[in-house]
């Protein structure tokens, strides 16, 4: 007869254990759920996730294991005495008072959260390279802050207009401002709540495209951010100033400005029109060779043609209108192959990932550090690496 095996008292013990209820609080609040919405995902009733949260009590590491994966948090987290003290969030430049009001997103928040991890991550294993964007006021004019930049990233008209496509485009513009040290990541986060947002506040300065946005107007987004470094306030933007109006902050209207700027030079972009010999009414051919020469959206050569004086505002609102209603009756894209080792240097960056490998190198940090550090699993690092060697250097 076989005897049963006695379960220890720590076994017994380790299957629960006591939490601190401002903790659990804490962890759901910073995340933006509802008592509701974690009970449900949990399998648990709303009143006893509210007991939890508010009375001393133990609950099952089983159900700490789930709560850390809703949280995304490591289970030590629900261990602290207390909620730890957190970076605040970047400032809210969104355009109207009802969007500034709406509470972010979970996916806007862990993409906040993320972006924070990675500059504090960055900070520790800084190499110390000056970093230099360059400086702006809003009463700077646009054109003149934009040829500034272009000519510190180092990016020739010329190479722009022959870049193939438009990843090509986001690619290089990226990979230019990734060399003045500023960290570029791409995250998915709810398009209603920015369309992209920037960290001006620490070095190294960040600054996060929406994945889900297009790839057509991620440059766009990267240079409003960039205009945000430069005037030293980044933020969580929504880029409404490309509507007919809505009244905006005066650096929001200067960051549209300075981003349709870097991305279509006056000089370079009026003698593409010269030789288009195109003018008023604008029609789409004509807007559309321009999108294909310089790279970028419908929208941003409109901007441009309006901030030039080359177009009305009325006019703009209109083709707006009719673009959106365009792209509104297209059947949604289709979510490409998740591939894990392109998704780390998306999500990343160049110039982030290197800096991790390069710490490992010179054995500062182990593999297990890196693949936490980069949130990917250590067997695909090594395509990690084989990819990173053949992107342009950050």
């Amino acid at each position: 007869m076989s005897v049963p095996r006695r379960q220890s008292p720590m076994t017994r013990s380790a299957t629960q254990a006591p939490v601190r209820p401002a903790v659990l609080r804490w962890a759901r609040e910073s995340v933006g759920l509802t008592v509701e919405a974690v009970a449900t995902r949990l399998g648990v009733s709303a009143a006893a996730l509210v007991r939890w949260e508010s009375e001393a009590t133990v609950v099952s590491i089983t159900a700490l294991e789930k709560l850390a994966h809703i949280y995304k948090r490591p289970l030590a987290a629900f261990f602290l005495p207390s909620p730890p003290e957190e970076p605040t969030a970047p400032p809210d430049f969104r355009a109207t008072p009802a969007r500034r009001g709406r509470p972010l997103d979970p996916s806007t928040r862990l993409a906040i959260r993320r972006a924070r991890r990675v500059q504090a991550v960055a900070a520790d294993l800084a190499d110390g390279q000056q970093i230099d964007v360059g400086k702006a006021s809003i009463q700077d004019a646009a054109d003149d802050a934009a040829a500034a930049a272009r000519g510190r990233l180092g990016v020739a008209i010329d190479a722009q207009l022959e870049w193939v496509d438009t990843t090509a485009a986001a690619n290089a513009w990226k990979a230019a401002v990734e060399r003045l040290g500023v960290l570029v990541l791409e995250l998915g986060f709810a398009a209603r709540d920015a369309r992209a947002f920037s960290l001006a506040d620490r070095s190294p300065p960040v600054i996060v495209l929406n994945s889900r946005d297009a790839r057509v107007a991620k440059p766009f987004s990267l240079f409003h951010e960039y205009a945000h470094l430069m005037l030293g306030d980044g933020g969580l933007c929504d880029f409404d100033d490309l509507r007919d109006g809505v009244d905006l902050q005066r650096a929001e209207r200067f960051c549209n400005r300075f981003a349709a700027a870097v991305l279509l030079p006056r000089d370079a972009f009026r003698a593409q029109i010269n030789r288009l010999g195109a003018r008023e009414p604008w029609p789409d051919r004509v807007v559309d060779r321009l999108t294909r020469l310089f790279k970028v959206s419908r929208p941003v050569v409109f901007l441009r043609l309006v901030t030039l004086g080359l177009a009305s505002s009325e006019a703009y609102r209109r083709r707006r209108e009719d673009w959106e209603a365009e792209r509104a009756a297209q059947p949604p894209r289709r979510g490409g192959r998740n591939v894990p080792a392109a998704r780390c240097l998306r999500e990343n960056g160049l110039r982030f990932t290197s800096a991790v490998l390069a710490s490992e190198r010179s054995g500062r940090i182990t593999r297990r550090d890196v693949a936490e550090y980069l949130g990917v699993r250590v067997k695909y690092l090594g395509e990690v690496e084989r990819r990173l060697s053949r992107a342009a250097p950050a």
